[in-house]
């Protein structure tokens, strides 16, 4: 069992979280620094992504299941956790001001497709819902490249994933399509080739002999270390479009290989907690701007912007994206997922086959 990945997605997810929090501590007020590479656990989630899909769900799955087990994994909670963000915005405007309640836009947004939200920003209504359109991209692709014989797949992926980053840049300016001239989509490929690598015959011995902790530590200390670089024009982040696959996308890959190594040489690790806010990351990711929208309000209004409100809401709203992840997980994740997979194979008169992630 991958129980140090599950963990691990926990990781990438409270990045997010706590990179979104220091966001909004008032922190220009109060002269709190930005927790920029919290951001970089976007790209943390899309190695690990990359990697199960080789290592685990696409090893024993045809494309059709793989497309439906994924549409069961991520459509249901992003369509509710969107429509709440609907609500939300209806009733608190300010809250969310680059919703819109067109019906393109809420259409496109449903539907994973790139369009520009009332801001101008290439953004669906739930904001971060730009990642699921990129993981959505990839799982069609990645069903895609199932079509060929097992050595070339990873070859067919690269090649699709390249395709669509050139329709990209060759774009028009003014079209979403350029959404996808974005370079983070080959975070998935280090994934992929971690995977690909563990699984050979030949490759698989020499990976697992590798100083695990060792690249742990170094992955991680160069995320950390990008900190220290100044911020890009046209991020905001320490890094651009164009060089964070190499400065977060390459040590990301270090450490899940990292962690992937002492999964597979090692007993597996008894981490309930973690494995638990593991399974319920996903969760954690999507409900987590809700979250803050509840709950910072009404403590800006309590205290203003003072420490003990900033360090309040850092409470809060971490422990409250726990709580509901792990009811979210519980409660609605698994049985929609379940509900999803059991119509597909009651629609094409097979029983469900064994659950995948």
């Amino acid at each position: 069992m991958l129980n140090r990945l599950q963990a691990l997605r926990a990781v990438a997810a409270y990045m997010v979280v706590l990179f979104h929090c220091f966001e909004g501590l008032h922190a220009e007020e109060l002269g709190i620094p930005r927790m920029t590479v919290g951001a970089a656990g976007v790209g943390l989630f899309f190695v690990i992504s990359g990697f199960i899909m080789v290592y685990v769900a696409g090893s024993r799955e045809t494309p059709p299941t793989f497309i439906v087990n994924r549409i069961a994994r991520i459509v249901p909670l992003y369509w509710a956790a969107t429509f709440a963000a609907l609500t939300l915005a209806a009733i608190r405007p300010w809250l969310l001001p680059g919703v819109s309640f067109d019906l393109h836009s809420i259409l496109a947004s449903l539907a994973f497709v790139p369009h520009r939200d009332a801001l101008g920003e290439l953004k669906p209504i739930l904001f971060l819902g730009w990642t699921l359109n990129w993981e959505m991209l990839f799982y069609l692709l990645f069903a895609i490249s199932m079509l060929a014989a097992a050595r070339f797949r990873l070859l067919v992926l690269s090649a699709l994933m390249t395709a669509v980053f050139v329709v990209g840049l060759l774009a028009p300016q003014n079209s979403p399509l350029t959404f996808y001239a974005q370079p983070i989509l080959y975070d998935f490929i280090y994934g992929c080739l971690i995977a690909t690598g563990m699984r050979s015959p030949v490759v698989g011995p020499m990976l697992k002999r590798l100083p695990a902790w060792t690249l742990i530590l170094v992955g991680a200390t160069a995320l950390l270390a990008t900190v220290l670089l100044p911020e890009s024009a046209d991020t905001g982040f320490p890094v651009s479009n164009w060089t964070r696959p190499l400065l977060w996308g390459i040590p990301a890959a270090l450490v899940v290989l990292g962690v992937v190594t002492l999964d597979l040489s090692l007993p597996p690790a008894k981490i309930p907690t973690l494995k638990a806010l593991g399974d319920a990351s996903y969760s954690a990711y999507l409900l987590h701007p809700l979250v803050f929208a509840v709950t910072g309000p009404g403590l800006g209004l309590l205290l203003g912007a003072t420490y003990a409100e900033a360090a309040l809401f850092l409470i809060v709203a971490v422990a409250g994206t726990m709580l509901a992840s792990l009811l979210s997980y519980r409660f609605f994740e698994i049985p929609s997922r379940n509900l999803v997979r059991d119509l597909y194979h009651r629609a094409i008169g097979n029983r469900p086959t064994a659950r995948t992630p």
